[in-house]
């Protein structure tokens, strides 16, 4: 577990080092308040977080 708080105050992130260095998952709640979460990939870079993936997740 790591701190997401950065992205949203109740995300859960996941931290990895990575053979091309650190990479981070995190999850949120959306803020439409409708059912779902987003979540989303990135790599740590000399400015802070480079986010490559974002997807969004709702019930059928």
């Amino acid at each position: 577990m790591a701190d997401g708080s950065d992205v949203h105050p109740q995300a859960v992130a996941f931290e990895a080092q990575m053979p091309a260095g650190l990479a981070r998952m995190i999850y949120w709640p959306t803020e439409d308040g409708a059912p779902g979460f987003h979540f989303a990939v990135e790599s740590k870079v000399k400015v802070g977080w480079n986010r490559f993936l974002r997807h969004t997740y709702r019930p059928v």
